[in-house]
């Protein structure tokens, strides 16, 4: 009888993970991309977050007059 609970509490879980899962890959709406900028960095918007309304994208910066995604280096510069 045991065992026979642990497995039906076991696939409960999975089933709450699953639907985490889920509803984790609709949380925003897609948006046709679209850059808000200066000059030469902008904001490239991809979507829009059901929860807050807030804009879902990437950093981008203009290199020879096409908008690339951004990258930021890491570790400490030796001068």
């Amino acid at each position: 009888m045991r065992k026979h609970v642990l497995i039906l509490v076991a696939m409960w879980a999975l089933s709450l993970v699953a639907v985490g899962v889920v509803t984790a890959q609709v949380a925003t709406q897609p948006v046709p991309p679209r850059v808000l900028s200066g000059a030469d960095l902008g904001f490239e918007v991809t979507g829009i977050d059901h929860k807050d309304g807030a804009a879902v994208g990437r950093l981008v910066v203009k290199v020879n007059d096409k908008w690339v995604p951004a990258h930021f280096g890491g570790g400490p510069v030796v001068r």
